[in-house]
């Protein structure tokens, strides 16, 4: 919550600015605060849900795509000082929720009086007991206690596959607009422009699918299943990208399906192996 409002101070800081210098100061902040944020909301979902993290991480990436959408649209209708206004109040809102939240679920008590517990309170505390046993019992061996860290060479593994898995998201999404003006496949900047948002939308798109896809299937079948359409889908952009408008709306969302899920899915599968996230 800290660097979510200290996220929200420096984007409304940027709307009032206009030194480019200090833009780019204002930026490398903005970066360092959501780089936290991202790394601390990746850790505290296993911490809470254990083995079954797969469609909360799916879910979580989702909005990630859905700011994707509604950032250049919110640009477009408020212009760009009102939209990081805006944005800005915004980031301040999960600390204020989550401040009244606690005040409401634990009021502030002068003094507890240990001699006025009831029966029924005695009651409640034994069945929730057995409801917790209950819970281990039906675990099994499948229980976080029984899983192992991820090993050093595994995390460095992972780290390889991000860096190609970053590049690759970035590098279509922002470039895929130059590519379809410079391939001749058309001349218009509104239309590359478009080209482009098919491609967040499709991410979006996808992730919302996969949110409900990782309840049935494992995260090893799903990632292999998205890696499998990265590779066709880059096929087609190589063979057919150039070729018109519509072989280049085709492939951004293709491409956009097929990276859609990638990045939780590489942070859950090392559960499908028996190490703890």
């Amino acid at each position: 919550c800290i660097f979510t409002v200290f996220i929200g101070i420096v984007t409304a800081i940027v709307g009032f600015n206009t030194d480019y210098q200090h833009y780019l100061f204002l930026t490398v902040l903005q970066g360092i605060g959501y780089g936290v944020v991202d790394t601390f909301g990746n850790c505290l979902l296993p911490e809470l849900w254990g083995i079954r993290v797969q469609p909360w991480m799916q879910a979580l990436h989702l909005f990630y795509g859905v700011g994707a959408i509604f950032g250049p649209l919110l640009i477009g209708y408020m212009g760009f000082q009102m939209t990081y206004h805006a944005i800005g109040l915004i980031s301040a809102l999960p600390l204020i929720s989550m401040v009244i939240f606690r005040m409401m679920q634990h009021p502030p008590q002068s003094k507890i009086d240990y001699k006025a517990l009831t029966t029924a309170d005695e009651e409640s505390s034994q069945a929730s007991t057995e409801i917790e046993v209950f819970e281990e019992d039906e675990l099994g061996d499948d229980d976080e206690a029984t899983r192992v860290p991820v090993t050093i060479p595994l995390r460095v593994l992972i780290a390889i596959f991000y860096f190609i898995y970053g590049g690759t998201e970035s590098s279509f999404g922002g470039w895929i607009s130059v590519y379809a003006m410079n391939s001749g496949a058309t001349s218009d900047p509104s239309t590359a422009a478009y080209i482009a948002t098919v491609f967040w939308l499709s991410l979006t798109i996808g992730r919302i699918v996969a949110v409900f896809t990782a309840i049935y299937f494992s995260a090893t079948f799903m990632l292999r299943f998205h890696l499998t359409m990265t590779i066709i889908a880059s096929i087609l952009l190589l063979l057919f990208g150039h070729l018109s408008v519509a072989s280049c709306y085709l492939v951004s969302a293709s491409m956009g399906l097929a990276v859609s899920a990638v990045y939780p899915l590489a942070m859950t599968i090392v559960t499908d192996y028996g190490y703890t996230m």
